[in-house]
């Protein structure tokens, strides 16, 4: 026998994908693509900079740190800006920190930019699950964000290395950048129809 609710659940399910829910979806794999694209080749980044292996455990450590400070600062920035500013925010964080890696000006700023990359990462991770949730509370939509998050992280590896080996570091950079922008839009286009389906009203998370 057919289960009325199931059935129910199942067409709330893809409206929601079809809608506001694919943008979420989208942002996640594109984000999770742009993590990994940096995180897996951030050690190689600093060796080209000139650290020895003791600087950058230390450095990668710092920036796991980092990452602890980002995802408490999600509580305050959600209460404080909604959903919108924070995604946008992040993503533009990662991207510079992808960018000063692959082309850094100066060691300081490449740095700088691995010790404060898990910061954005673990800060926007919160606000685009707490989004695809707040669309879907039968989590179907939430476990299909995790999917993308688990692909993008592992397309990104061979995406970055692929773009380092064609094209070089300066375009890899450039990449970061662009990744960076593609998922901020789509974020905050996720947030921007929650709420305008609230009529005007954000969510903390």
């Amino acid at each position: 026998a057919v289960n009325p609710g199931a059935e129910e659940d199942r067409a709330s399910f893809l409206t929601v994908l079809i809608g506001p829910g694919i943008f979420g979806v989208f942002a996640m794999l594109v984000f999770s693509v742009l993590e990994s694209s940096i995180w897996n080749f951030a050690e190689r980044a600093a060796i080209n900079a000139g650290l020895d292996e003791h600087q950058i455990a230390v450095l990668l450590a710092v920036s796991m740190l980092s990452g602890l400070i980002g995802a408490a600062l999600t509580v305050v920035a959600g209460k404080t800006f909604g959903r919108e500013l924070p995604i946008a925010a992040g993503c533009a964080l990662i991207g510079l920190c992808g960018y000063f890696m692959y082309d850094p000006p100066s060691r300081a700023l490449l740095v700088g930019s691995i010790a404060i990359f898990n910061l954005g990462y673990f800060f926007v991770i919160p606000f685009i699950f707490g989004g695809c949730a707040q669309l879907d509370k039968s989590g179907r939509l939430t476990g299909v964000t995790a999917g993308m998050q688990v692909l993008g992280g592992a397309m990104g590896p061979g995406f970055a290395g692929f773009v380092l080996s064609s094209l070089g570091y300066t375009s890899l950079a450039i990449v970061c950048l662009s990744l960076a922008t593609v998922a901020a839009l789509a974020g905050v286009s996720m947030a921007l129809l929650i709420r305008r389906s609230n009529g005007g009203v954000g969510a903390a998370v």
